[in-house]
């Protein structure tokens, strides 16, 4: 009979999908609900003028690094490619 593998493995998967949905798991108690209000809001403290002054220079610097990086890479992409082409359309005579 053609095709009787593959119906025994169909049958076999949803029969372990059935016995997955009875089972009963780890999230369904009824306290769910009391363990997710017991969180705490974290509470930060005030930044000073100085502090913020220091990072925002921090941020910058960065930025400022990354946006160097890419315009570096940016010409070595440019020019690895320009002599790809010129290496594909002028090494062969014609």
């Amino acid at each position: 009979m053609g095709g009787g593998g593959f119906l025994y493995h169909m049958k076999k998967s949803l029969e372990g999908n059935r016995a997955l949905l009875k089972k009963r798991g780890h999230f369904n108690n009824a306290n769910d609900h009391a363990i997710s209000r017991a969180k705490t809001i974290p509470k930060y403290k005030k930044a000073t003028d100085r502090q913020l002054q220091y990072y925002k220079a921090l941020v910058s610097q960065e930025r400022s690094r990354q946006t160097t990086k890419m315009i570096l890479i940016g010409i070595f992409v440019f020019f690895l490619f320009s002599a790809l082409l010129l290496f594909i359309f002028f090494s062969n005579p014609r």
